[in-house]
């Protein structure tokens, strides 16, 4: 009923956040979070990523979590961290916060976890892959696997998004427009 509420605007997102982070703390086990939640709660927090966040986080991504559904969650919930903050020592403080709590429980799999949730994030986010992979391979130091977690990173570095930016995309298409193809026919 809380969800219904604040989708038709009756409770704030303030107080919906606040509802959710205490029934987080009584130990509710299944609680419904979306990622302006998720946000809310982190800005609330001031970005420091400890506290109700950290826990929300480890909700949507716990090993009972609806993995296809929540990896959309925790992707928005980057995607409006990444618009919200230029600092990148807490936009790579969220993207771990989000790994460790969908990777830690699926440690078999974390790699294609990795590749879904970046998969799902705005690709002007670079970055993330990147930062992504190599986190997985710092958990790997001393493993077994870590050599294939090497392997894993070096070839997400040459995978890149094909995405332009629409602001790119318009420059690109200016210059072929003014001075022609720099591509030999």
């Amino acid at each position: 009923m809380e969800g219904r509420a604040k989708d038709r605007g009756l409770i704030s997102i303030e107080d919906y956040t606040k509802f959710i982070a205490d029934c987080l703390n009584r130990d509710f086990t299944y609680v419904s979070m979306d990622s302006q939640t998720l946000l809310t709660q982190a800005k609330a927090e001031g970005f420091n990523g400890r506290g109700t966040v950290k826990r929300m986080l480890e909700v949507v991504g716990g090993k009972n979590a609806d993995l296809e559904t929540n990896l959309g969650v925790a992707a928005t919930f980057l995607d409006l961290v990444f618009h919200e903050t230029k600092q990148e020592h807490l936009r790579d403080r969220y993207a771990s916060m989000v790994l460790e709590a969908f990777c830690a429980p699926r440690q078999d799999k974390a790699i294609e976890v990795i590749k879904a949730l970046t998969a799902q994030v705005s690709l002007r986010v670079f970055s993330l892959i990147e930062h992504a992979f190599w986190w997985l391979v710092g958990r790997t130091v001393g493993t077994p696997n870590f050599r294939q977690q090497v392997e894993e990173a070096k070839k997400s570095q040459l995978i890149r998004p094909v995405a332009i930016p629409p602001a790119l995309r318009f420059r690109a298409t200016e210059r072929v427009r003014l001075l022609g193809s720099c591509f030999p026919n």
